[in-house]
């Protein structure tokens, strides 16, 4: 079973708009880019369902891969 992990909120007082819970990968300041790895909004939280997962496709989001041609 998935760890439910809150990776942050929308907080409305802040100029971002935004607030980290201090649980996402070291270096992830986007919370589009969390979306984009896999983390879902739901409700206020954004919230991550398989962290070890996004902090993988994070960690190796800039890896060039080569195509095979075969």
């Amino acid at each position: 079973m998935s760890e439910r992990v809150v990776l942050g909120w929308r907080d409305d007082d802040l100029p971002v708009g935004f607030r980290w819970s201090g649980r996402e990968p070291v270096g992830l300041y986007e919370p589009a880019l969390a979306e984009f790895l896999g983390a879902v909004w739901e409700g206020r939280e954004l919230v991550a369902y398989d962290l070890p997962a996004l902090a993988h496709a994070f960690e190796h989001l800039a890896d060039v891969y080569v195509s095979d041609p075969d």
